[in-house]
């Protein structure tokens, strides 16, 4: 069940954060108790740890950066700790699949800016594969190459590209690949089926990203102020790109089938109906998503029921385009998954 797979998803991002935010993102040595001081009428002043200090390099003068958590905490970072990425160094000596997953994760990760990427001799067709593979990625560019080396710059500015424009740039993708699909379908337009196709590369892009910038989210020390969200916020933000990619994938399932199986015209007019009615699902769980608007996110659960009911029942029938109906029954449930995230966060 697909219910089934979200909860396990939950329960997997959940364990990752905690370990993150626990064991790296704040590393406690020494709890330490410290008494406010008021000075003046409306000054509060508070002592720091000696040890603290010293090793952070502070004296007189020293300025710290104080960042305010989402449950009230205060995060003071010392200038001394740097922000600046470093490069990180990859090898490509015929394993062009285990370097595709490095990349993926240093991109990911987000650590580094710069990707050296060396290599014995990097033939043309595998320099080619590299720069083709680059293009997968927002942001990622080979600004030098020569024979045994390449240099990948990260030139995304992840201040100002939110969780929030992410999932809104996939989402508003995804539907248009639903409704120009529905389009081509009724009046038999094959090339647009095909770039319906393609364009499911671009969700792949920006789930990428997403995942990116929840990561970068979780590094509290690093907070965009473009960026709205707390932390539980991004986490679902992150859940929602998951089912939004994998409505896109199902859209560009049902194009491939449509391009490789010959389809009479009774049964597309079918399909066409089932993918409009799926893009208005998926625009009211959106926007209810968006406004965590809890009553609609009941409402659509309760249709979703019934949209099942409809197309089982022309699987009863018989009618031999059950690939298509299957995934756009799996369209309307990552739709309905996104209502499921909107009432709980309507809980906080």
């Amino acid at each position: 069940m697909i219910k089934t797979n979200i909860l396990n998803n939950k329960l997997l991002l959940i364990s990752k954060l905690e370990k993150i935010i626990y064991t790296k993102t704040i590393s406690v040595y020494l709890m330490e108790t410290r008494k406010i001081q008021v000075t003046g009428k409306s000054t509060y002043i508070m002592t720091l740890p000696k040890k603290w200090a010293t090793r952070s390099n502070l004296y007189a003068g020293s300025q710290v950066k104080l960042n305010l958590q989402d449950n009230g905490a205060l995060l003071i970072t010392p200038n001394s700790i740097s922000e600046e990425k470093g490069k990180k160094i990859l090898h490509l000596n015929g394993d062009i699949q285990r370097f595709k997953r490095d990349l993926i994760a240093t991109y990911i990760l987000g650590n580094h800016d710069i990707v050296e990427v060396r290599s014995d001799h990097i033939p043309k067709e595998t320099y080619n594969e590299v720069v083709d593979f680059c293009h997968d990625f927002v942001g990622l560019e080979i600004i030098d190459s020569n024979e045994t080396c390449l240099i990948i710059q990260d030139l995304l500015d992840g201040d100002e590209f939110t969780l929030e424009k992410g999932l809104q740039r996939m989402f508003a993708i995804t539907s248009t690949m639903i409704d120009d699909l529905a389009y081509a379908l009724k009046v038999n337009d094959r090339d647009t089926i095909e770039y319906v196709i393609i364009r499911n590369t671009d969700t792949d892009r920006m789930h990428m990203l997403i995942s990116k910038q929840f990561i970068d989210r979780l590094r509290l020390n690093k907070i965009s102020d473009y960026d709205h969200l707390n932390l539980i916020q991004a986490f679902y933000y992150r859940l929602a790109g998951d089912q939004i990619k994998h409505i896109a994938q199902h859209t560009a399932k049902i194009a491939s089938y449509i391009m490789r199986k010959p389809i009479d015209k009774e049964k597309l007019t079918i399909i066409n109906k089932f993918l409009i009615q799926s893009n208005s699902y998926l625009r009211r769980s959106y926007e209810a998503f968006k406004y965590i608007n809890k009553e609609e996110a009941n409402n659509i659960l309760k249709e979703y029921n019934e949209q099942i009911d409809t197309i089982d029942h022309l699987h009863e029938e018989g009618i031999p385009i059950n690939i298509p109906l299957d995934s756009i029954k799996r369209i309307n449930a990552y739709a309905a998954n996104l209502s499921e995230l909107t009432i709980d966060l309507s809980q906080l």
